[in-house]
């Protein structure tokens, strides 16, 4: 039985699809695979939350919209 706290994906992280049914430890942390992927050694596609918010949004992505009006910036 693998141990999933509250806040862990149910979803393998390498396929997207399948439920998981294995860990697998890395240097970085660990990775939440289905059967399939795991025995494959499919890696993770990405990383939804590392610590300094979502990977390959870039600053300009994140500015403010530009349709709001010049008194609410």
């Amino acid at each position: 039985m693998i141990g999933l706290s509250g806040t862990d994906v149910r979803t393998c992280e390498a396929c997207w699809k399948g439920p998981v049914a294995a860990v697998r430890r890395t240097p970085a942390g660990r990775d939440l695979l289905c059967r399939e992927c795991a025995d494959g050694n499919y890696p993770r596609r990405v990383d939804l939350f590392p610590p300094l918010g979502l990977r390959g949004v870039t600053g300009l992505s994140s500015a403010p919209a530009l349709h709001q009006k010049e008194s609410l910036r």
